[in-house]
């Protein structure tokens, strides 16, 4: 008795289609062979992709991991930022209407001439801008 071969799709199709029972019958152990070792081979190459896909997602997985820890580092500092940048916008307004009261506060009207106390006026600004605490 011969060892049995693997047959090919082509070859097992044509035996379906057009062979007698006897000569099915007679590739019936290679029939069973081949289904054998082709089921091994789609394992055998599911094992391959499935190992080549876990590697390539390890090897991208760490880079995705570092920029998603350095855009949230960055969000983070923008976001400090905003916040810092609208304290400071509420501290010029805030200084600009002061300075606005003061500069009605110093100009003096002396024989129709517009006078402004520029020392007092300065002293002033200085103490007023003290007075506002912007934190980082």
């Amino acid at each position: 008795m011969t060892a049995p071969r693997i047959i090919s799709a082509y070859e097992a199709e044509g035996l379906l289609r057009h062979g007698t029972d006897a000569e099915l019958a007679a590739a019936a152990p290679d029939l069973a062979t081949s289904i054998v070792a082709l089921h091994a081979r789609a394992e055998q190459a599911e094992a391959n992709y499935r190992w080549m896909v876990e590697r390539a997602a390890d090897q991208r997985l760490d880079g995705y991991r570092e920029l998603g820890a350095r855009c949230a580092a960055l969000e983070a500092e923008r976001d400090a930022a905003a916040v810092l940048v609208r304290d400071l916008a509420a501290a010029v307004v805030a200084l600009h209407a002061r300075a606005e009261l003061l500069d009605e506060a110093f100009t003096v009207i002396t024989d129709g001439q517009v006078n402004v106390d520029w020392e007092g006026w300065c002293a002033r600004v200085v103490r007023v801008s003290e007075t506002i605490k912007v934190t980082p």
